[in-house]
């Protein structure tokens, strides 16, 4: 993991800081990091879970089996996995 801090959320920022890097990003989903090149961007599961369950919320939460509820749903149990898993050491030579 890698952090850097800037005073202003202008895209410069991170297309400088990250300048020469390739591989992958994982971010939220600021548009400034559209500027950096060679990377392949990934999204993050905490940020996926907050729309999903604002949607269940705009919505009233009327809808038993809706789509955003299944998917807020599949979030839950794979944040519960990795809770199970945090402690766990990956296998030799992995």
């Amino acid at each position: 993991m890698l952090y850097d801090y800037q005073p202003s959320r202008q895209s410069c920022h991170p297309h400088e800081f990250l300048r020469g890097f390739t591989g992958f990003l994982q971010t939220d989903g600021y548009s400034g990091y559209d500027q950096v090149e060679n990377v392949t961007r990934l999204g993050c599961w905490s940020h996926a879970r907050r729309g999903l369950d604002e949607a269940i919320k705009a919505s009233g939460g009327k809808e038993k089996h809706s789509k955003a509820k299944e998917g807020l749903e599949f979030c839950n149990q794979l944040f519960h996995l990795e809770r199970k898993w945090k402690d766990l050491n990956p296998p030799v030579g992995f």
